[in-house]
């Protein structure tokens, strides 16, 4: 007879598809540009962007492991809509730092950014 999932287990199966790396990757070709991403192998990752580069020049900025990966590149993704200067498809030309500011930030709770930006401002 098959094993039943429990709500436990079900929960942490869907939990455990959640995790993975949230990147930030640039291309020497397109200065300033940065596109945020989400994956389970970060190498892996990168080989498949150089397949499409015969320079091979895309490189991995900044990259942190994230309990929901998926929920947060959506986020990061919003936030930097308002610093971007331009923004082609998933890609947002804006300073790297700020891109890195957001990816970290991911991490905390929302409240915790929240209450920072109040305080900065």
């Amino acid at each position: 007879m098959p094993k039943m999932l429990s709500n436990t287990d079900s929960q942490m199966k869907s939990s455990r598809d959640k995790e993975g790396y949230v990147y930030i990757i640039s291309n020497c070709n397109f200065p300033g540009y940065y596109k945020v991403g989400v994956t389970n192998d970060i190498k892996s990752r990168l080989r498949t962007y150089q397949t499409s580069s015969p320079l091979r020049n895309y490189k991995i900025e900044h990259y942190i492991q994230h309990p929901d990966c998926y929920e947060a590149e959506k986020k990061i993704a919003e936030k930097l809509r308002y610093f971007a200067t331009e923004i082609k498809n998933e890609w947002f030309k804006c300073d790297l730092e700020l891109v890195r500011g957001r990816v970290d930030e991911s991490l905390e709770p929302e409240e915790n950014v929240l209450t920072f930006i109040k305080k900065s401002v």
